[in-house]
């Protein structure tokens, strides 16, 4: 009863049922003053209409553009299978429908493949794959972005708060915390990993952060416009040239150190005499370590007692 508050037409059909307890009755009344019942219903006279009737000759907002196209002939098809409780149109009698209805010029290469795909024995394509490559063919000539059905704002207002964004101080309409406001509310806001990427806008409508260097999947690549794909390979191009280059500098780099250090290498073992006694190598090995430790010694004694020569003020422990 909450919902039809305000609804004379809904109110008056709830007060004439004459069990006012009985809640499945009054819903059904309902149903039936709204919807219809049977061959009569409302909603399986509109179907067949739209079956019928509809037709899709290019984007012609706001009287008929693809999606609603779609959505309503596939709308239809669910009614009118749901009321007879069957399936009443097979794939090939869809396919035929389809191709009478879509009457646009750019679709007329896809429309011939479809054609030939529903031709073979057995067919090589159904119903919703030839939807979908028709849907694909408008997105690449009609990006969604440009299509008002997509970036219509919502009636419905549950919460009204403020919100930031690149359209100054606004209003954002919709839920509390649903996104980042500015004019219309739109809370698409994509946060970037990398300051030097971007957010592009895929024909779907979603938005995705971009770079050359970023791995994509591949439903995301079928969704990339023809110029996307483009500016990906040659970018991609670009940064692995660049960074190959990068590569080769290290690498020619790195093997300039290793000479350097080779020829210093070769030059202290130039240098150093060759103290070695071929008489015994535990001899030369004490003799090497009693010169080398009696040189530290009397480094560090010399080292200290000119400290206290020149005054720098180390007496010592005590």
């Amino acid at each position: 009863r909450g919902f039809i508050v305000g609804n004379e037409t809904a109110e008056t059909k709830v007060q004439s049922n004459p069990d006012q307890h009985d809640g499945r009755a009054i819903v059904q009344s309902l149903i039936e003053m709204y919807a219809g019942s049977g061959l009569y219903a409302k909603d399986l006279v509109r179907a067949e209409k739209i079956v019928a009737d509809s037709f899709y000759a290019g984007e012609k907002k706001p009287h008929m553009w693809w999606d609603k196209f779609e959505s309503d002939l596939m709308w239809a098809y669910a009614t009118i299978d749901r009321e007879a409780n069957r399936i009443v149109y097979d794939d090939n009698q869809k396919i035929r429908k389809l191709l009478k209805n879509v009457r646009a010029d750019y679709l007329g290469t896809t429309l011939a493949t479809i054609r030939s795909g529903a031709n073979r024995q057995p067919p090589a394509i159904n119903f919703l794959q030839a939807m979908t490559d028709c849907r694909l063919t408008v997105y690449e000539k009609f990006p969604p972005i440009e299509n008002p059905a997509l970036t219509r704002t919502r009636r419905h207002v549950n919460k009204v708060g403020r919100g930031r964004g690149t359209g100054g101080r606004g209003r954002h309409y919709g839920r509390e915390g649903s996104g980042r406001g500015g004019r219309g509310g739109r809370g698409n806001y994509i946060r970037k990993t990398r300051n030097d990427s971007k957010i592009i806008t895929l024909k779907d409508g979603s938005r995705i952060e971009y770079h050359p260097s970023f791995r994509f999947t591949n439903e995301q690549l079928r969704l990339f416009t023809n110029e996307q794909r483009d500016e990906l390979t040659r970018q991609r191009t670009e940064w692995r040239n660049r960074n190959q280059r990068n590569r080769d500098d290290d690498q020619r780099t790195i093997q300039e150190l290793r000479s350097e250090l080779n020829s210093i290498r070769e030059s202290i073992r130039r240098d150093v005499p060759d103290q070695v006694d071929t008489s015994g190598t535990n001899a030369s090995a004490t003799q090497v370590s009693q010169v080398t430790t009696g040189t530290r010694t009397s480094t560090m004694m010399r080292g200290r007692n000119s400290q206290v020569n020149q005054g720098s003020g180390y007496s010592g422990r005590g």
